[in-house]
């Protein structure tokens, strides 16, 4: 089972012929809301991957439906608590080529009491994994908790600021997810391969994950390197690509397979998102692998 702490997000997709630039005013194709976050969609993720996942966040009022998805998707929510704040919500733009560009406002994602973080960690069934990424306030709180209890933390830490850099245990984390302009940051360097071993240079029990678009991804541990070619697909909207990765990883790890099919099937999991519109709609089922 997979513990994830995460945000729940109300997503107002705008596709556009190209991405606004500073001071410019462009007008939109298409309007659409969508369901997201990053916890939510990497949750998403992991349960139509076939993992069991409970979920620890905080949405508004008028992000019930966001709650509901969840159920509906096996996941369980009794941590997941409504907050008198409006819930998370994001502004994306999408290109006509699929690429995009996100504006995020935290809202009752930053809400999180501890109390709360506390009572994920106390229940019978001991989880796998602790889930992270970097849209919820409490992250160097959960690893805290996590590694007192002796469970591994899976961390994705978007979005990248200098806290993640300079404040958060990264020591501590058993397995760290980032794309190659992330692992630029924390590793000052810009090729994969000097980036995979200054940040195991630095942080020599990590597990780490780079993944590199349409180039495909790195898993590198102790001395073992493992690289897969991306999919060659056509791509509609990259939205959430990341977070299908993520998900479709761990749950694999959960199941008990090994990095290398881990690593092939999330993959495949994310070049089919990039196919879709959207951020968890987008998101495969194995049926669609």
């Amino acid at each position: 089972m997979i513990l994830s702490l995460g945000s729940l997000n109300i997503d107002h997709v705008y596709r556009v012929k190209d991405i606004s630039l500073p001071g410019e005013t462009i007008a939109a194709i298409d309007y659409r809301v969508f369901s997201g976050g990053k916890g939510l969609n990497q949750a998403l993720a992991a349960a139509r991957a076939g993992a069991k996942v409970r979920h620890i966040g905080c949405i508004g009022p008028e992000g019930q439906w966001l709650k509901d998805l969840m159920a509906d998707e096996m996941i369980e929510v009794s941590l997941l608590e409504v907050k008198d704040i409006a819930t998370g919500h994001a502004i994306i733009q999408v290109s006509e080529t699929g690429e995009n560009s996100i504006i995020i406002f935290g809202g009752a994602n930053r809400a999180l009491e501890t109390e709360k973080l506390e009572q994920g960690f106390a229940s019978k069934t001991r989880p796998s994994f602790l889930l992270l990424q970097n849209e919820t306030n409490l992250v160097p709180n959960a690893i805290e908790l996590a590694v007192s209890h002796d469970i591994p933390v899976a961390f994705n830490p978007v979005p990248m600021d200098a806290r993640v850099i300079k404040e958060y245990p990264l020591q501590d984390v058993s397995l760290l997810f980032v794309n190659e302009i992330e692992g630029a940051l924390l590793a000052d360097e810009e090729q994969p391969d000097e980036i995979v071993e200054s940040i195991l240079g630095r942080f020599p029990r990590l597990g780490l994950v780079l993944t590199l678009g349409s180039q495909g991804a790195i898993f590198a541990r102790d001395r073992m390197r493992l690289k897969l070619p991306g999919n060659t697909v056509e791509v509609v909207d990259t939205t959430a690509a990341g977070d299908t990765f993520v998900g479709y990883f761990l749950a694999w790890l959960d199941q008990g397979h090994s990095p290398e099919e881990a690593l092939a099937t999330a993959n495949r999991a994310a070049a089919f998102c990039v196919t879709q519109p959207g951020a968890s709609p987008s998101i495969p089922r194995l049926a669609d692998l």
